[in-house]
Order: C-alpha cells, then structure tokens, then sequence
C-alpha cells in the first residue's frame, strides 16, 4: 500500500527545508567565521611580517582557535539560516499554501526535529571535547613561540632566564645563529646547582627525548634520571652547547664535580608538561572539570559549556515565532532585531560567567537565563493569541 497524499507532502517538505537550512547555515557560519577569524589573522600577519612570528606558525594558531570560534558562531548561523529560509515562506507566499493544505507553522517546524537533533549533537562534541582539546593545543603552542621569542631576545653580555635557568652570552654570531662564551646556571631545588660553561651554544629545536650529554669518550649519559614520565614525554625546547665542562655542586659544600664534554644538551623548558590544574580553564577537559566542579571557576566553565548546546534548540523555539512577516514588510525586517535577541542569550551567558567562577553566583544561574529565553520564544509564538483574548476581554467588558 502506497503513502497517503499527506505523508508524501510531508516527505517533501521535511527535504526541502532540510535542505535550505542545512546549505544556509553552512553559508552564513562560513561567511562570519572569516569575518571573526580576518581581523585576528590581520593581526598575527603583522606580527610576523616584523619578524616576531613564522608565517607557519601563523596558520597554526588561527587552526587551534577555529573550534573555539566555530562552537559560538555555529549555533548562530543556525538560528539566522531559519529567520530566513522561514522568513521567506511568508514572503513568497508559500506558508498560506502550506496553511491551506492543512499544516501549521508548528508541524512545520517540527519537520526540522532530525536536523536540531544532528546539530544539537555536532554542537555538544565541539564544545565538551572538540573545543578543550584545541585550546590545550593552542596554550602549549603559544607557549612554544614564547619560548622562541624568548631566546631571541638573548643579548651579549646580560643574563636572561628561561624557565630554570640563567643564561649569559659574550656574543651572538648572527652568520650561524649561535651564541659564543656562554654560561649557563640551573637552579634545582633540593639538587645540587648546576653551572655550565661552553664555548658555543645553539638552539637544537622541541624534541620529546630526554636530557643527554655527550662526553668526550663519546658514550651518552642521561643528565635527568629523576624526571618522571610525563616530563619525559613531553616535549621541549632543546639546547645544544659545545666544548665546555659541567660543574654540580651543593650550596654551602666545598665538594663538586666536573664534567667535560664536546657537546651538552639541555631542556631550557618543559612547554608540554602542564598538568590539567596548571592549564587556563579553557583548556582543561570537561571530564576533569566534573571531577573538580565543587570548585567555582571549574563549576562555571562546565556550567558555560552544558548551556552551549542548548543553544541550537532554543534557536530552533526563537525563530519558528520570530520568522513570521508580512508578505509586503519583507523578510529583513526582523532579521535584525531577531539576532540581537537571540545573541543577548550568549550575552547574558557570559556576563554572568565571572561572577559565578568568582562563587558570588550560583551555577543554577545559567539555568534561569537559559528558562528565561525559553519563556521569551512561548510568549512571541502565543503573542496573536494573546492579542486576541484582550480584545475579546475587552469588548465583553465594554
């Protein structure tokens, strides 16, 4: 037995609308995430064309941001995708054709159910995963360049500490980018200090191995026995330093040994190995948050990041009302005021983000912002029916 004339209908029009908003939505988050993603790219170019940056390093941060970006513009592509693919039925006068065959606004929206639902969960791994992750990415990435920054700033002549260290130079070859006479001091808490002197030092790049020295006899002796695991793994900014010798001694002890050796290389910093609590808030993974959300900064966050995908619902309830038009007042009318209500939400969302990681809030904030725009959207769907029952409140009184 066939479909009914009915269920064909529907078919359709779930496809045709299916389609136009999924293609609008893609259009218009493409269209403002290179709006928002040019003026920081704008930015870093500047940067790097005074030498402060690598062009690839360039497209590096701008590829860490994109996830933070896209899970706050996503959700508002979609909502203006629906003002206008909605907006145009009234326009065009295919809503009272919809009307008439017996179809409402509200089961019209409803065939949109499937797309929310794939929307809503895109939105929720960006945020609870997605997200996270690239901002641990992008953190220890801009720790990296700082750290490269860092060491070329080193000037002949005057210490500069990196990370655990002191280093002081005689002279900078800018031929070969190496620095000449060097001295390096590390300060080991609870170890002897280290002192190094070397005739030349060169920057050996981010690697994962350990600490190794090379000694004149050509065996390699590992210098960090005592760093755990993850210090390990992680990686590192590395220094290479050339015919010099090693002397580790303990403060206050006239006993120290020497090493000396052809080439010495040393961790300057560890740019990998912060731990989940050490890392900005944002970068933090959403699981260790639950486990930490007794406190207020780590509740806020993980409060911020439930709310986000809800957003794509509550743009589905603001829109289906918000869409309506008159055929002659055009579809631009509202499309304005509409994003400013619907971005007020995102708004109040993050206005109370600091209070509430400051514990002068509850998280149960984020609730009622959240109940409020709920209202809003029923409120603007019965506001004819509402209209309605004044006037005849209002004859029937007269």
């Amino acid at each position: 037995m066939g479909d009914s004339p009915a269920e064909k209908t529907t078919v359709i029009l779930r496809r045709y609308l299916t389609r136009e908003v999924l293609a609008t939505t893609l259009a218009v988050t493409v269209f403002v995430l290179m709006l928002s993603v040019g003026s920081r790219l704008v930015g870093f170019v500047g940067l790097a064309a005074q030498g402060g940056l690598e062009m690839g390093a360039v497209f590096k941060m701008i590829l860490y941001r994109l996830p933070y970006f896209l899970i706050l513009i996503f959700p508002l592509g979609f909502f203006i995708a629906l003002m206008l693919v909605q907006g145009r039925l009234y326009v065009d006068h295919e809503m009272d054709i919809i009307r008439s065959s017996g179809m409402s606004s509200r089961v019209l929206a409803g065939l949109l159910f499937p797309l929310v639902a794939v929307f809503f969960l895109i939105q929720s791994f960006g945020v609870l995963y997605l997200a996270p992750v690239a901002n641990m990415a992008s953190e220890r990435f801009d720790r990296e360049v700082a750290f490269k920054s860092a060491f070329e700033l080193v000037r002949p002549k005057s210490f500069v500490s990196l990370g655990n260290y002191n280093l002081y130079v005689e002279s900078f070859n800018p031929i070969e980018r190496s620095l000449e006479g060097v001295i390096l001091i590390e300060r080991r808490p609870g170890e002897p200090d280290v002192l190094v002197r070397a005739k030349r030092a060169e920057q050996a790049g981010f690697e994962a191995a350990g600490n190794q020295l090379t000694a004149s006899n050509s065996e390699l002796l590992n210098l960090n026995q005592n760093d755990d695991e993850s210090s390990a793994q992680a990686g590192a900014a590395l220094i290479d330093l050339y015919s010099g010798q090693r002397y580790e001694a303990k403060a206050g002890s006239s006993e120290y040994n020497v090493t000396s050796f052809d080439t010495y290389r040393i961790r300057l910093e560890n740019v990998d190995a912060k731990s989940q609590s050490q890392l900005d808030i944002s970068a933090r993974s959403t699981a260790y948050l639950w486990g930490d959300r007794a406190d207020p900064e780590a509740a806020a966050e993980l409060g911020f990041r439930f709310c986000l995908p809800f957003m794509i619902p509550l743009a589905w309830m603001l829109a289906v009302p918000l869409s309506r038009v008159h055929p002659r007042q055009g579809r631009w009318l509202r499309l304005l005021p509409s994003i400013m209500i619907y971005a007020s939400s995102v708004i109040a969302l993050m206005a109370i983000y600091a209070p509430m990681s400051e514990g002068r809030l509850s998280v149960w904030w984020y609730l009622m912002v959240m109940g409020v725009y709920v209202l809003i959207s029923i409120f603007a769907y019965n506001k004819n029916n509402l209209k309605n029952q004044v006037k005849r409140w209002g004859a029937h009184k007269a």
